[in-house]
Parts: C-alpha cells; structure tokens; sequence
C-alpha cells in the first residue's frame, strides 16, 4: 500500500511537472531587428539616416525601448492590440478604449476569413455605403472612441463580428508606422516603424523588446544598432579621385620603368 501511495505522489509530480514544461513551451516568441529604408537587415548606420525597428510578439502588447550610446533612453513606447466589442449591425455604432493616452489606432474587422483593416476619417461626408471607414473623437477625460457609419454614409459592420485595434500607449517619437500583417493579428502584434533623427550620436545604441507573458515573466529579444561618421559624398568623389589618380601614376611609372629596361 505504500509502495503505491509513493507511486502515486510521484506521478501527480510528474503530471504537474509536464504542465508546467508545457506553459513554458508556450510561453510565446518575441523577435526584434533593424532594417535600412530598403528593408535590407542592417546594423550599421550614419548620423541622421532613417532606422526601420521591427519587432514582433505572439502576446497581446510590444514593448520598444531604444537607448542611446549615453544610456539615454530616446524611444519607450508599446504597441496593444485589444478587441472593443462586437458588432450589433446598427447605425452610427460608438466603441470606446478603457484608457487615455491612446495613439497610432488601427481598427480591423474581420470579413470572412481575413482581417480588414478600415480607414480613418475625419467625417462620412465623402463615403458611401461601402465604404470601410470610421471616425475618432476624444472626449474631455482623453478617452479615445471611434464610430462606424450609418449604411448610407459609411459601412456598418456585420452583426456579430468582432471589432479589433491595435494602438500604441506611452510616449514615442513620430515616425511612419506601418500595420501589420493581416493574418498576424490573429496570433500576434507587429511593431513595425521608421525613425528619423534617431542615429545622432556616434557609438552603439541597445534596441530592445518585451511583452508580458504573464505577471512573472516576460518575454524579451535585444539587439544594438552601430552609428557610424556619415561621410559627405564630396568627400568620398575627392577620395575616388585620388586613388585613381596614384593608380594612373604607378601605371605609367612601370610603363617607363619597362621601356628603359
């Protein structure tokens, strides 16, 4: 009876073991690079280029946090993505964010088997009864809302569907923020960004990324960016010159070093 009991204790231990290997696995992924504006990987930039930032996370929200060869931080901010609630299929439908200090909003519905991403507006006077679009209000407590059209003037979306936006929260610097991947948002969020006037000071910069997997843990990726002189092309045509030149001259000294010979 007691062989059996231990036999017992042991694998219930192994049988919580194994879930929490499997929470582990499943903790989700988290990936960062950079990129120059031909969307060419890089890590190495002048003073005053564009920096593209991708990163991607299987979580709900994205952390970047950019720092500069200083230890200064020059960009923080976090990009969500959240579901506002469901469509009743009526007119003029209102749905709001449950926090201020909401940016860079995207909405999607989904149409099909696919995620649409609709276009903002600043009113329906020009759209019709197709037209995917929506419009942004903030109140006086800076909380965020977007309405949908009436079905004359702007798309009411399907009754039932869900109504997803990704946003960003936190400060950030401005840049071109491009939207993900329409399958992407069914399994993850993309951060995906050009920065202008990041690379001024010379040395390495610390990009990295996180997102929460749970309130312990979270996951995180972090890769550096090298600023380097930038060298004016005057410069460089003055350099391709003089090479040139010495070229020329070694040249036509072995020339009359063999016709002397």
């Amino acid at each position: 009876m007691k062989k059996t009991s231990t036999f017992l204790v042991l694998a219930v231990f192994v049988a919580l073991l194994g879930c929490y290997l499997v929470k582990l696995g499943q903790a989700g992924s988290i990936s960062v690079g950079i990129y120059g504006t031909n969307d060419l990987p890089r890590d190495s930039f002048s003073t005053g280029e564009d920096v593209r930032i991708i990163a991607e996370s299987s979580d709900t929200s994205i952390t970047v946090i950019i720092t500069d060869p200083d230890g200064a931080v020059v960009c923080n901010e976090t990009y969500e993505r959240t579901i506002l609630g469901s469509s009743d299929g009526t007119a003029n439908q209102h749905f709001s964010f449950d926090k201020c200090d909401v940016s860079d909003v995207s909405i999607w519905i989904q149409q099909g088997e696919i995620w649409v991403r609709w276009l903002p507006v600043e009113d329906f006077y020009g759209s019709i009864e197709n037209s995917n679009h929506y419009t942004t209000s903030v109140d006086e407590g800076g909380v965020v809302s977007i309405q949908f059209g009436d079905g004359v003037k702007g798309k009411i979306p399907a009754t039932d569907v869900d109504i997803k936006a990704t946003y960003r929260t936190g400060g950030g610097r401005e840049g071109n923020v491009v939207a993900g991947e329409v399958e992407n948002l069914l399994t993850s969020i993309l951060y995906n960004k050009t920065l202008s006037g990041l690379a001024t000071k010379l040395g390495w910069y610390t990009v990295e990324a996180s997102s929460p997997i749970d309130e312990i843990r979270k996951n995180y990726a972090c890769t550096y960016l090298h600023v380097i002189p930038e060298i004016p092309l005057a410069t460089l045509g003055a350099t391709a010159t003089m090479l040139l030149g010495l070229g020329f001259y070694g040249w036509v000294q072995r020339k009359k070093a063999t016709i002397v010979s």
